[in-house]
């Protein structure tokens, strides 16, 4: 656990505790705006839409090939 959690230049990790973490991201107002104006017809939060949005992406087979090329979806890498 990380107490003040890990900062990168745009981001913060914060660990919850809950088998989640917390992270703070920065988007264009534009996108902000949209992806609030959607989850709200979708009748779900921001958090559950950008979940389900980093799911999807993850799964795309690119990124796939990329996770298993470099282990990342390994215990040790993270």
């Amino acid at each position: 656990m990380i107490p003040n959690g890990l900062r990168g230049d745009r981001f913060v990790f914060m660990p919850t505790g809950k088998g989640k973490t917390d992270i703070k991201i920065s988007l264009d107002t534009s996108v902000y705006k949209l992806v609030k104006a959607l989850a709200g017809v979708k009748g779900i939060s921001m958090n559950k839409f950008v979940n389900q949005a980093v799911e999807r992406y993850l799964e795309d087979e690119e990124n796939r090939q990329a996770i298993e090329y470099h282990r990342l979806d390994e215990e040790e890498s993270l």
